[in-house]
């Protein structure tokens, strides 16, 4: 926090945002939720990549990814002579139960720790991944089908891929019972901490804003209103002109700072 406060330049609307998230560096779900309300500007000098976040990144691009790359694997082979000798679903078949495993992990870690998304998000990752595996399934069921010995059980990891992404369509971008949208999903991660980090957070905060006072970086109004604002709702208290246009929407819809 002290590198934050000692940065040169005036306190502008991007530190407002920067000082909550420097705070709650050391809870990843409560900084990326507040991260997301705010401009990209304080977003990146507060990002920590941290071996555990780029194996866990790096999982989802290849899921996302590699889906594609066994169903061109498919194509290829069934425009190109469908040789009995280099069938690929032994190896696209892998290649999905990998991007099968880590949607299964994530499906499992929404129901541990629920958050809204928007319904572009959730369309896009459906499509990339039940289309390529439809296209595995067809093949494999198809052209395929007299040269499956040993491969075969590669189609119901196919079909178990689409299935679950289909599910997760029809459950929609909101948990029942959970946050309705990115605001809301921070009052819902700080809920999955403990109250001893949460006040631990909120005392970092306020001392914090005590210094920018003593320093004359803030009015002792400013002071103030910052100090009284809910805890995750700093920059949006704050400084709410540098909101992302998402946090805008999603403000709007709530109707409430609280």
């Amino acid at each position: 926090m002290r590198a934050l406060l000692d940065e040169s330049g005036e306190w502008d609307a991007v530190k407002w945002w920067r000082l909550e998230q420097r705070a709650f560096a050391r809870e990843p779900f409560v900084h990326a939720s507040i991260a997301t309300l705010g401009p990209q500007e304080a977003r990146r000098p507060e990002t920590r990549v941290t071996l555990g976040s780029f194996l866990k990144s790096l999982a989802i691009l290849l899921s996302i990814a590699l889906p594609t790359l066994a169903a061109g694997m498919m194509i290829q082979w069934a425009t190109r002579g469908q040789s009995p000798w280099d069938m690929p679903l032994g190896y696209a078949g892998p290649i999905l139960a990998f991007a099968f495993v880590v949607s299964l992990f994530g499906a499992f870690e929404s129901l541990r720790r629920r958050r809204a998304s928007a319904w572009g998000s959730l369309i896009v990752i459906a499509i990339v991944n039940i289309v390529p595996a439809a296209i595995v399934l067809i093949i494999g069921l198809t052209a395929a089908a007299p040269y499956l010995e040993g491969t075969g059980y590669w189609l119901a990891v196919a079909a178990a891929h689409i299935a679950l992404h289909v599910f997760l369509l029809a459950r929609g971008p909101i948990p029942r019972g959970g946050p309705r949208n990115e605001v809301e999903n921070v009052d819902q991660a700080l809920t999955e901490v403990p109250e001893t980090r949460r006040e631990e957070a909120r005392a970092e905060r306020d001392a914090a804003i005590r210094e920018l006072v003593a320093r004359g970086s803030i009015s002792p109004d400013e002071a103030e209103r910052a100090s009284a604002a809910p805890l995750g709702k700093l920059g949006m208290t704050m400084a709410p002109e540098a909101m992302s246009p998402r946090a805008k929407a999603a403000l709007a819809g709530v109707g409430h700072l609280s």
